[in-house]
């Protein structure tokens, strides 16, 4: 669903069409079909998302170092799915600035998203951060899952282009992947038709008997491989 406009407090003689978001009773309601002086209530008409305090009530956590990562005077946007209540589990997306704090340890602006579980306990599990290169002072983003309130950057997209799996990317030359690991899979095999088959310089693709690259436009070079 795509969020058309935010009409500010529920009134009764208003137009809501799908997409519109309003205030309610202090909770954030998502019109889900056109309608006039309907009441929010959760049905055919409303979807309600609870919205907490400006300061809401936030388990600290230290990640990557930083006491208290999730400070409550610097919670931009919070969301709770409340119709998730009845499974036992909640998802949240926060929208956090930056600290002065965080600010010392090159992290930007971030979105987090956690999952309460039964226990009502806020499990962070991911984020997408803004953060700067201590470096030289560009800024990158970076992509990290977390365990146990420890995150971890996997994916990473440098100012330059670059991008890094499990990695701050360092390349050599030009812009390219950098992958802090053991393997690359292409899990399908592709076989070019001909050494002059439809082609993108520098394709890679492979069969059960060759390695085929493409080293300029629909020009293809191959490679056998055997069992050893």
């Amino acid at each position: 669903m795509v969020l058309s406009e935010h009409r500010g407090t529920w009134s009764s003689t208003m137009n809501y069409f799908a997409g519109d978001m309003c205030d309610y009773t202090s909770n954030i309601w998502i019109c889900l079909k056109k309608h006039t002086n309907v009441t929010p209530v959760e049905g055919i008409y409303w979807h309600l998302f609870n919205t907490y305090p400006l300061a809401p009530v936030l388990t600290g956590l230290t990640v990557n170092g930083i006491s208290n990562f999730v400070q409550n005077t610097n919670i931009a946007c919070y969301f709770e799915d409340s119709n998730s209540v009845t499974t036992g589990i909640m998802p949240v997306i926060r929208c956090r600035a930056a600290t002065t704090a965080d600010m010392i340890n090159n992290y930007g602006p971030s979105i987090e998203f956690s999952i309460k579980d039964s226990a009502n306990i806020d499990n962070l599990i991911g984020n997408l951060s803004c953060r700067r290169d201590g470096n030289d002072n560009s800024g990158y983003m970076s992509i990290a899952t977390f365990n146990t309130g420890v995150g971890v950057s996997r994916i990473i997209i440098s100012a330059a282009g670059l991008i890094g799996i499990s990695a701050y990317p360092e390349l050599s030359d030009g812009v390219g992947i950098d992958i802090n690991g053991k393997l690359l899979r292409i899990r399908t095999s592709k076989t070019p038709a001909s050494a002059s088959a439809t082609g993108k310089t520098g394709e890679i693709c492979w069969d059960s008997s060759y390695i085929y690259i493409c080293v300029a436009t629909n020009t293809w070079r191959r490679i056998a491989h055997d069992t050893w």
